[in-house]
């Protein structure tokens, strides 16, 4: 069982299932160092990553969730008259993005439950830093098509960083 799993964090245990009862989207790629800086410029604010321009297709790191939040609010007011009224962009909750990562059949990793290196950006395949975005895509894509869900970053998600249950 995944409660067994000396490989998972305190915070992934135990494993449970959470129903959600309504439909949504997940953005198939972690959004970019160049898609990050339209943000940057368009606020007057300094772009967290030195460097950055060497890495524009890799994924945005140095971002606090607060910043992350408010992205999220800057990209639905860019594109408010493009969407649909009843949709926002915002972080997935914790649940929303454990769905898309690991389906609905539990998995340990977006392609399976053994560890393979060639599936995302890890201390073992030794590529020393961020990897571009969609690298390893499609081998190591989640059931539902989205890529970089292990490896490379962390992703920040709306839901409290706390133990379970909470």
């Amino acid at each position: 069982s995944k409660d067994d799993n000396k490989l998972a964090y305190d915070d992934e245990k135990p494993q449970h299932i959470v129903d959600i009862p309504y439909d949504y989207w997940m953005s198939r790629f972690p959004i970019t160092n160049e898609f990050y800086n339209a943000y940057v410029k368009a606020n007057g604010i300094k772009h967290p990553a030195d460097g950055w321009e060497k890495e524009k297709d890799h994924p945005i790191g140095f971002v606090n969730c607060s910043d992350a939040m408010a992205y999220c609010q800057w990209i639905n007011n860019l594109l408010k008259h493009e969407l649909p009224s009843e949709l926002a962009l915002r972080l997935p909750t914790e649940a929303e993005w454990e769905k898309a990562a690991r389906g609905i059949d539990g998995r340990e990793y977006p392609w399976g439950n053994i560890f393979d290196p060639k599936m995302c950006n890890s201390n073992e395949n030794k590529k020393g830093w961020t990897t571009p975005v969609g690298l390893y895509s499609p081998q190591g894509n989640s059931p539902y098509g989205c890529a970089d869900m292990s490896g490379n970053v962390r992703e920040w998600t709306h839901s409290m960083g706390r133990i379970y249950p909470y």
